[in-house]
């Protein structure tokens, strides 16, 4: 499923659960950010959606993960904050962590261009 520029691994529509599977070793605040952020954008486009599941295979984990009323109100912040970071006149300076290179997005901030 895709929709706003986000990228769902599993929606399943009967119950109202986007499942998202992770491959990392470890669990990650990030990862519960994500997920919630699905739910935000699911539920601000009136797609039916109860909570989502995260997924580590390689742990054997599986995280219920619910949209809470601090989440509502938070998530449009960070949005704010990436609108700001698009809008400047030059890309903020590359951080260099290791994490970053198993990132889905690493070619946007270490590419020579």
């Amino acid at each position: 499923l895709a929709l706003e520029g986000i990228k769902i691994d599993h929606y399943d529509a009967q119950l109202g659960i986007v499942r998202e599977v992770k491959k990392s070793n470890k669990k990650e605040s990030a990862h519960v950010a994500q997920l919630k952020y699905y739910l935000f954008v699911l539920e601000r486009n009136r797609v039916g959606v109860r909570h989502g599941i995260l997924e580590y295979p390689k742990l054997r984990i599986t995280e219920e993960v619910w949209l809470t009323e601090e989440d509502r109100t938070t998530i449009p912040t960070w949005e704010s904050k990436v609108i700001k970071i698009i809008e400047q006149e030059f890309c903020p300076v590359r951080i260099e962590k290791t994490i970053c290179k198993k990132c889905a997005y690493y070619d946007f901030c270490y590419t020579n261009e």
